[in-house]
């Protein structure tokens, strides 16, 4: 039988009796449950993601790779500056595996919390500084290795867990850039929203518009940006700034492949792009190309896809050399090490 949308009203002392009562549920409940401010919600967040990150690093000088694994997301990425991406937790923990087994067992690890951004309640970002060296005893010695991180963390029932970390070089490191006719193919990013398609389609416009407001115009107001070994420029008025000094120079147009979407919740996503320069002359002959591989963290804001960070990490072309903390040990799958690494242009 259909119910009947049309219900007879309550009386006024019915009604009034029942709004009493919800009154006094409600102020039950509230004392019992206080309602959080959004400062008050925030600063809790930043404490679970803390939490979160120090059992990590706990965890991590154990050498565990199965451990290690665990607090990633099943489908979670790492992208491992120029050597290479380890994609989905099983393939992560093949990579801490066979990174420990290269490592002395009583290497240990310090860090340090750069920044922590809650970006939404269930979506957090946080820049860490790690140095690799002696243990927490202090017996051994060995050489310091530092490097940064970029880590998106995600919340659900079962806590924060790790949905992507973005490895990048130290700002001790220098970052040769290089050019190379075997570059990374973006490949098939599988099935990407066509309004996060349009987002990379309208930022490779304005990017070879060579207008820094067009670009800059893509970025929330408290977006930050890191660029392979530079320091981090935090806020939109800094990154309009960067964006205008990065053309002041002559540019050459770039084209922005999309390498894959991970979405973190409706309105926050990870987007990969493949940024690769002008692969041939004026005269369509073939030339080596530059190329990049951007990670950027997208939310929607007023009806828009903006960019909350964005991190350029070392394309396939570049080499990366360790800074004196690690006797300058280069780092390069193509071209190899050796002769003529200069200083990054």
């Amino acid at each position: 039988m259909t119910a009947n949308r049309f219900q007879k009203a309550p009386s006024f002392k019915s009604a009034r009796t029942g709004f009493v009562a919800a009154v006094a549920l409600a102020a039950t409940f509230t004392a019992a449950f206080p309602v959080l401010s959004r400062a008050e919600k925030s600063s809790d967040a930043s404490t679970g993601v803390r939490a979160k990150v120090e059992a990590y690093f706990t965890t991590w000088q154990a050498h565990d790779a199965t451990a290690l694994a665990a607090y990633f997301r099943k489908n979670a990425d790492m992208l491992v500056g120029n050597i290479g991406t380890a994609r989905g937790r099983d393939a992560i923990e093949a990579w801490w595996r066979s990174y420990f087994a290269r490592q002395e067992a009583a290497r240990g690890i310090t860090h340090v919390v750069n920044s922590l951004r809650i970006i939404s309640p269930d979506v957090a970002l946080v820049d860490v500084t790690t140095t690799t060296g002696s243990g927490p005893d202090g017996a051994s010695t060995m050489r310091a290795r530092e490097a940064r991180g970029t880590w998106l963390l995600t919340l659900d029932d079962s806590g924060w867990g790790i949905a992507a970390i973005w490895m990048m070089p130290s700002v001790r490191d220098d970052v040769v850039l290089g050019e190379s006719h075997e570059l990374e193919n973006a490949g098939n990013p599988g099935d990407v929203p066509t309004d996060l398609e349009e987002l990379v389609r309208l930022y490779r416009a304005a990017f070879n518009s060579f207008q820094p407001e067009a670009v800059s115009a893509f970025y929330t107001a408290d977006a930050d940006i890191i660029v392979r070994n530079a320091p981090a420029i935090r806020g939109k008025d800094a990154i309009s700034n960067w964006w205008r000094v990065y053309f002041s120079s002559p540019r050459a147009p770039a084209d922005f492949d999309l390498l894959k979407v991970q979405s973190l919740t409706p309105d926050a996503a990870i987007v990969e792009v493949l940024a690769t320069g002008p692969r041939t002359d004026s005269k369509g002959n073939a030339i080596p190309a530059r190329q990049a591989h951007g990670a950027w963290l997208v939310v929607h804001q007023s009806g828009a896809w903006k960019i909350a960070a964005l991190r350029v990490l070392p394309g396939k072309p570049d080499r990366v050399i360790r800074g004196e903390a690690e006797s300058r040990r280069c780092v390069s799958v193509n071209p190899p090490c050796g002769k003529g690494m200069g200083l990054p242009r």
